[in-house]
């Protein structure tokens, strides 16, 4: 796909028989069609409809902020943009894949957590973990401070932290890609960081649907979450264990800590956390927000 494109024309991972053991879409906005809306609408362009389920009491809901302009791909993944000048030419995009470690088996707990440690190793595009520090350094940013993620319960989220608009398309002046610095917000003068968005979107695209997982480097990544594992083992972590364990008795939670169980993690397959991305990284189980010095129009068109 184009790097235009390329969250648009995302798919998951070619495995036998996926269609049969994918998730369902989490609740949000409904269905597929492409709908785009607010920044003066609401989600998906109608009555609010797509917001929450037709059983919610609408006196419940927080009003939709207008300036959010959101809508669902044809594949089914979710998106959000809103323009923020504050901090200036900065954007933050949020790739929120709803699976955690409650989706896990008795049996996997704690593959969450790994996979989101192992798409950095590896992708199509960046296939060893320099090559993806050589783009965030292209793109101003670092590889850890600027790039992260994190696994919780529900949830798995990726985040990416840039200039809104890079020195070379600053100076590049009026024209597809160019713009002035810190002038996207407003819509005028520029594009909004095209071409910063564009690559963004591709790092995004290449830790949700294009991780390789290679042996040698789940091996070397395994260690560091055990590291992190036994780290995290202290008096308070144990007192917070045993408070939930009260507390959600009646409930999964307690049973399925994101940073799982060692014994389990020792044993893991690059296989295993294939299938468990393979299973949960699907475009309908996605929501991308993008938030920034941006002119959220041109973000919502690069998205779409």
């Amino acid at each position: 796909p184009t790097r235009r494109s390329v969250m648009a024309t995302a798919s998951p991972p070619a495995s036998p028989g996926h269609a049969s053991t994918s998730p369902t879409s989490p609740g949000g906005y409904s269905g597929g069609g492409g709908r785009v809306g607010g920044l003066g609408g609401s989600p998906g362009g109608g009555s609010g409809g797509d917001v929450a389920a037709a059983s919610t009491d609408d006196a419940l809901l927080l009003p939709w902020d207008p300036e959010v302009a959101a809508g669902v791909l044809d594949n089914g993944m979710r998106f959000m943009v809103r323009p923020h000048r504050f901090p200036p030419n900065r954007v933050l995009a949020n790739l929120v894949v709803h699976a955690g470690s409650l989706n896990e088996s008795d049996r996997e707990q704690g593959i969450a957590h790994l996979v989101e440690h192992c798409v950095f190793l590896g992708s199509e595009a960046f296939p060893r973990t320099e090559a993806l520090r050589r783009e965030l350094r292209e793109l101003g940013m670092s590889y850890n401070a600027d790039s992260n993620a994190y696994t919780h319960f529900r949830e798995t989220v990726y985040t990416l932290e840039a200039p809104a608009v890079m020195e070379a398309e600053s100076d590049a002046g009026e024209g597809d890609g160019g713009g002035k610095r810190g002038g996207g917000a407003s819509g005028e003068g520029g594009s909004g960081g095209g071409e910063t968005i564009g690559r963004i979107l591709n790092i995004l695209h290449q830790l949700a649907f294009k991780a390789t997982f290679d042996k040698a480097a789940l091996d070397n990544e395994r260690t560091v979450v055990l590291s992190e594992a036994a780290y995290r083992n202290s008096v308070g972590d144990r007192l917070c264990r045993c408070m939930w364990a009260q507390s959600h008795w009646e409930n999964a939670l307690p049973k399925r800590w994101p940073i799982g169980k060692a014994e389990l993690i020792k044993g893991f397959t690059a296989a295993d956390v294939r299938a468990f991305y393979r299973r949960w990284y699907q475009p309908r189980n996605m929501t991308l927000v993008i938030v920034g010095d941006i002119d959220a129009r041109a973000v919502v068109r690069q998205i779409a």
